[in-house]
């Protein structure tokens, strides 16, 4: 007997994505997703610039990913929503590129964000970058995290447009042979057929979340290291 669902969109890409549409159910209940701007890919900020790379061999130099077969699902009223294969994908192999994580890519302190729940960080040319995905984002907002993740992030460059359009439409000069970092997710093991996506959002994160919300993690897993300690137990 097929499975009741109580919510389900046909593509929240709107036809955006390469790998073809993205679907969201729920079969938990009667809760919907919050809009969101779907961007495959980040999108630079007005102003922002960037000088041609330097031979650093620890970020790579990727194509865009064409994965497709994913699916966007009401994990449990704990977790929320998440991100999962489909029957399309057999399996994906190790180290697969799987897709970018798409949001507005901003300098570190360049103007408040709304909610840290989708932000990643990172540094390049010695600079502080940050990607906030929580107005404007992709698939990429949905992973979970995991203290035992199947998937990992990796910062590319991408070869710049002519100009990559930022806020209201605004070109950002990126200069002769300039490459834009994004940060793409790509499998850490084989991962099956219906498995969710997850990754590991690091100590600095939880260290964030636990002082001002007393969150704590849910992932279950043998290796959890931000779970809830029960009064008398040892940390």
């Amino acid at each position: 007997m097929a499975q009741k669902m109580f919510y389900v969109a046909d593509d929240l890409a709107s036809g955006k994505e390469a790998g073809g549409p993205l679907r969201a159910v729920n079969e938990w209940n009667f809760e919907q997703l919050a809009p969101f701007d779907y961007s495959a890919s980040s999108e630079a900020a007005a102003g922002l610039t960037f000088a041609p790379p330097d031979n650093d061999a620890a970020v790579g130099r990727l194509a865009r990913p064409k994965v497709g077969g994913f699916e966007v699902f009401y994990a449990s009223p704990l977790k929320k929503w998440g991100l999962r294969t489909t029957m399309q994908n057999k399996h994906i192999d190790e180290d697969t590129p799987l897709f970018e994580y798409g949001g507005e890519l901003l300098e570190d302190d360049d103007k408040p964000v709304a909610k840290d729940d989708y932000i990643f960080t990172f540094e390049y040319q010695n600079r502080h970058f940050l990607l906030d995905a929580c107005r404007r984002g992709n698939l990429a907002r949905f992973v979970n995290h995991s203290c035992m993740p199947n998937c990992y992030t990796q910062l590319a460059l991408l070869q710049a447009t002519t100009a990559t359009t930022g806020d209201a439409g605004h070109d950002v000069p990126c200069g002769q042979d300039a490459m834009v970092p994004h940060l793409m997710i790509c499998a850490s093991r084989k991962i099956l057929a219906g498995e969710e996506l997850t990754l590991d959002y690091g100590g600095a994160w939880w260290d964030a979340k636990r002082a001002s919300e007393d969150l704590h993690c849910n992932c279950n897993t043998v290796k959890c290291r931000y779970k809830k300690t029960p009064i008398g137990e040892a940390s």
